[in-house]
């Protein structure tokens, strides 16, 4: 997970516009299970892309993990 953590970085620096780095960093901060750091990158890559779906899915996810199933369906439908 800290390699991934590194490039992410390095890509975030060179495409700022570009909501992947962010992905990437949240997932890898889910495995490290940095829940709340992870939810920040995603929260972050939606800012970005606010129609990118695997933020979405890792947000949504960390919801479920909450037991929040009404916020994660929020989501989705906003997506749609």
């Amino acid at each position: 997970y800290d390699q991934v953590l590194e490039v992410s970085r390095q890509l975030e620096k060179q495409l700022p516009q570009n909501p992947l780095p962010l992905d990437l960093q949240g997932r890898a901060l889910l495995g490290q299970k940095d829940f709340a750091n992870a939810r920040s990158r995603f929260e972050q890559a939606l800012k970005i892309d606010p129609t990118f779906l695997p933020s979405i899915g890792g947000l949504a996810s960390l919801e479920l993990r909450d037991n929040k199933p009404q916020a994660a369906q929020a989501l989705f439908t906003r997506l749609l």
